[in-house]
């Protein structure tokens, strides 16, 4: 399947042969058989199997694999951003399962193998700062958009998971299939994308995909999992994981993303104890003032992840803040 792909890279341009082969047209053409599949060169929406949808992702998996661990952690950034930038075309979240299982190629397959086999604990922190400076990035240009939707607090009583939420998502998304959004297009040129189950019909890219950000909080899960005490050095300036998540995340309009940012909570408490009671206190703070749904529904996951979190330490949390937070709800 590489060869192919490189065959056909190749027939493309030979009109210019002087011209080297540069990154961005590797990208170009693997990104379209991603998003496009056997009908790339082909006008229409047809969607793409899930079969060669798979098999796209091997062949990124071997195209990273052979550019070598040393160019992947000088790159990182490079290529987290082309990854994740799949997530903001229609073509990859026309479905809410399609969504789901373009979110379960590139999050809960690709780039794991990808951070956890090429990348040394120094690399995996500079990864995690990477994904906070995109997580970052794309919640400034959703303040710069108007909000569009309404919020839902269906889903809110279920089960808090560590690294994926792609279930939370998909119930959302299937009751808010009408809402559409306009915006700015993906960072590596691949169009956005409208709401989820919307996206077909959208005119141009939301800025806010909730995909994007969910597959970005999931991975950043992943590697505080993997880092444990040693994520430490993500929460203070400039990173300031902990401002961004509480600040963006938790009040988000996508249930999703609101359980995405609370499981990266819980992970983090998990790595880092000491943590677990500053969280905790910052939830309570704001449940007792916020009036918004979406912001009681994100800070009550998240201070129900930190006490459901607290069972799998030795520290546990103090007898009295167990009893402090009950009268919150």
């Amino acid at each position: 399947l590489i060869e192919l792909l490189f065959l056909s890279l190749d027939q493309n341009i030979a009109v210019s042969r002087s011209k080297p082969i540069t990154l961005d047209d590797i990208f170009t053409l693997l990104s379209s058989a991603f998003l496009r599949g056997p009908s790339r060169f082909h006008k229409g929406s047809s969607s793409v199997s899930r079969e060669v949808r798979a098999g796209i992702t091997y062949v990124y998996l071997e195209f990273f694999t052979h550019l070598g661990s040393d160019w992947l952690v000088a790159h990182s950034y490079t290529m987290l951003s082309h990854c994740l930038s799949l997530l903001t075309s229609p073509r990859s979240t026309s479905t809410p399962s399609e969504a789901a299982f373009t979110r379960l190629c590139l999050g809960g397959h690709l780039l794991p193998r990808l951070l956890r086999r090429h990348f040394s604990e120094t690399a995996q922190v500079a990864v995690a700062r990477n994904l906070i400076v995109l997580l970052s990035t794309r919640m400034r240009k959703r303040t710069n958009q108007p909000q569009q939707g309404q919020s839902q607090l269906r889903g809110f009583a279920k089960s808090l998971r560590s690294v994926s939420s792609s279930e939370q998502l998909d119930e959302q998304a299937t009751g808010s299939s009408n809402g559409g959004g306009t915006g700015e297009g993906g960072e590596e040129g691949n169009g956005g994308a409208g709401t989820v189950g919307a996206s077909s019909g959208a005119s141009g890219g939301n800025a806010d995909d909730p995909n994007y950000l969910i597959c970005c909080l999931d991975v950043l899960t992943e590697v505080i999992r993997w880092l444990d005490s040693s994520v430490a050095p993500i929460l203070s300036p400039p990173s300031n994981l902990v401002d961004t998540l509480f600040d963006a995340c938790l009040s988000h309009t996508s249930l999703g993303v609101r359980v995405a940012a609370a499981a990266v909570l819980r992970q983090l408490a998990i790595a880092l104890p000491s943590q677990r009671v500053p969280l905790m206190n910052r939830c309570m703070s704001v449940l007792g003032s916020v009036t918004s749904a979406d912001s009681i529904s994100g800070h009550s996951l998240a201070l129900g992840g930190l006490v459901a979190g607290s069972r799998l330490g030795e520290l546990g949390i103090p007898c009295a803040k167990g009893k402090a937070f009950v009268p919150v709800y």
